[in-house]
């Protein structure tokens, strides 16, 4: 015996209804990753003095988990412990004394939502006598095309990272979904 399924038109309504939330519905989802929204020293500047640590801020609370920044220079790393997270703030002291020369940020953080994010930026520390502008915090320009970029790219050994649901979870979803409809025609028909 054969089980068909004919549904009327309140069927293919509840139907038509799920599939529109199955599309619909997870959206927000993806879109909750944080962004960085300003560092100091500003991204491509020539500081005045050498800075005592880099901070970044964020658009939303950082996780205490998961953080790392690293500052190289002319002779190297210039990070001198962990980054401290103070709320949408990412802080990273760095060694006293550095000499001048082009540094290089690169940072990875733990977002509100649970997914890695990450990035890069760099300043210019300048040779005694130069022209130099004072340090500050400034929004960086490219933040969103930043964050997209590199929130897309997984971390070594997380498959997951920047993607979004799982596929586990979409499936979970469309099973539900289908359920749904399904319970939805049932008691359609009952009427």
């Amino acid at each position: 015996m054969a089980i068909t399924w004919a549904p009327g038109r309140r069927g293919w309504a509840v139907t038509a209804m799920s599939a529109v939330l199955l599309v619909a519905g997870p959206v927000p989802l993806a879109a909750a990753h944080d962004e960085l929204t300003g560092t100091e020293p500003a991204d491509g500047t020539t500081v005045g003095a050498a800075p005592t640590q880099v901070r970044m801020e964020f658009s939303g609370e950082i996780a205490s988990v998961g953080s790392f920044v690293t500052v190289t220079g002319p002779l190297g790393t210039v990070t001198d412990g962990t980054p401290q997270i103070e709320g949408t703030d990412v802080v990273q002291p760095l060694v006293a004394d550095t000499p001048p020369g082009e540094y290089a940020v690169v940072w990875r953080v733990t977002s509100q939502d649970g997914h890695p994010i990450s990035g890069e930026f760099d300043y210019t520390v300048p040779s005694a006598g130069s022209a130099t502008q004072g340090p500050e915090i400034a929004a960086t320009t490219d933040a969103p095309e930043r964050a997209a970029n590199t929130a897309a790219s997984p971390a070594q050994g997380d498959s997951s990272a920047g993607s979004g649901p799982s596929l586990w979870v979409w499936g979970v979803i469309a099973v539900a979904l289908v359920a749904l409809g399904g319970l939805g025609t049932a008691a359609l028909r009952r009427r």
